[in-house]
């Protein structure tokens, strides 16, 4: 198949303007904001500009480069490609609980779940 079946260029223009879209919004808290520099900080050599120079790098990124990017990230000749095998059922019945209202104030910051009492 062809690998626009997959992606199409203006899924991938849709995508991109989406991600564009969440990379410039504002921090929706105080919290949520000083994560965020304590990652930039520590993790990237206290490049505060990250963010700026994601969302450039985002609007130069080709439809082009995207697919030869892809490609080769997901051929089987990469010997970095990790590929997972499930196996299982998925419940018929999905049920739904009520979220304690002690546990509303979730907040997400990259790979640490954390929550508020």
């Amino acid at each position: 198949m062809d690998f626009a079946h997959f992606v199409s260029p203006e899924r991938f223009e849709e995508i991109r303007s989406n991600v564009k879209t969440v990379q410039s919004s504002n921090f929706r808290s105080l919290k949520e904001k000083a994560a965020f520099y304590d990652l930039v900080a520590i993790q990237y050599n206290e490049r505060f500009n990250w963010k700026e120079e994601r969302i450039e790098a985002l609007s130069q990124l080709t439809y082009e480069v995207f697919k030869e990017f892809s490609i080769k990230s997901l051929a089987k000749t990469n010997k970095k490609r990790l590929a997972l095998l499930l196996e299982g059922s998925q419940n018929k019945v999905l049920n739904y609980e009520t979220v304690n209202k002690d546990l509303k104030d979730h907040i997400v910051q990259g790979n640490l779940f954390s929550y508020n009492r």
